[in-house]
């Protein structure tokens, strides 16, 4: 299954996400439920902050 597929079988079956990416392994987006690249970005950057920090 692709990314983008992945996503759109989780928001079918879960009506609370309301936002994700799925990243690759170097941190750029694979897919997102966003319409446009920039929310993902700043999705994704906010993501691999928090695992850093973790």
């Amino acid at each position: 299954m692709d990314p983008a597929s992945a996503l759109a079988d989780l928001t079918e079956i879960s009506s609370q996400v309301e936002a994700a990416v799925v990243l690759e392994s170097d941190g750029s987006v694979a897919a997102s439920t966003f319409p446009g690249e920039e929310r993902a970005q700043r999705l994704a950057r906010a993501a691999l902050d928090l695992l850093a920090a973790a």
